[in-house]
């Protein structure tokens, strides 16, 4: 998507009338849905019956959405390089830094699909779900 992408938006929600840029809301409804972690079958369906005006609220409603998708097509690369150190730390400390969940914590919750799926890729889970029960079964002092 080009940066005209970025403009669409008058920040009235207003429908645009330019052909150019009507073209382009079925691919930034998408971008919506997949950044919300739509099911494949229910996104078909809703790409499939939705009418252009009620894909354009979707993607008015979550304009940064599409805008962030647009700034930030390296998800998976930002991953990559800050949250395998990260990752590394909390595995390897025996009491982990609270501030490291809490990096993790602000990481996953602004994290769309390609990020989310690098996560679990790189063991995440498994990460975080040993250094919550490491914490929980410490003596306390």
């Amino acid at each position: 998507m080009s940066d005209e992408v970025l403009l669409i938006d008058d920040g009235q929600g207003s429908m645009p009338t330019d052909p150019s840029i009507l073209s382009k809301i079925p691919d930034m409804y998408v971008a919506v849905l997949d950044h919300l972690l739509t099911l494949p079958h229910v996104k078909a369906k809703l790409v499939e019956t939705e009418s252009l005006e009620k894909k354009w609220q979707l993607v008015h409603m979550y304009n940064h959405v599409v805008r962030d998708d647009q700034r930030n097509q390296t998800s998976k690369l930002q991953w990559d390089q800050g949250g395998n150190q990260l990752l590394e730390s909390i595995k390897k400390s025996r009491s982990p830094n609270i501030q490291w969940f809490s990096k993790l914590k602000l990481m996953l919750s602004t994290s769309n699909k390609d990020f989310m799926s690098s996560f679990i890729n790189s063991g995440g889970v498994a990460v975080l779900m040993q250094s919550i029960n490491n914490r929980l079964l410490r003596p306390t002092l």
